[in-house]
């Protein structure tokens, strides 16, 4: 394990210091902060989706939707060259 007597790694202060100002100024800092964390949490959310959902796979054993179904329901038909 590396010593490092950095500040710890501040996810959200990365984030805004990085697109904070493609925001505009209708936000505060506060509130930029929270959205963006909360688009990295949903982005994070389907990288775990994409490597461990199948083609196919139904989210639980009983269910009857799966990742297949949501992509139909956001991928519009015409649209995918």
């Amino acid at each position: 394990m590396r010593h490092t007597t950095e500040e710890p790694f501040d996810r959200g202060e990365a984030l805004l210091a990085r697109y904070g100002e493609d925001l505009g100024d209708d936000l505060d800092e506060t509130a930029k902060r929270e959205l963006l964390l909360a688009l990295w949490q949903i982005m994070q959310a389907f990288v775990e989706l994409g490597f461990s959902v199948r083609p196919g796979d139904k989210f639980t054993p009983g269910a009857t939707l799966g990742m297949d179904d949501v992509l139909d329901y956001l991928i519009l038909e015409g649209t995918l060259a």
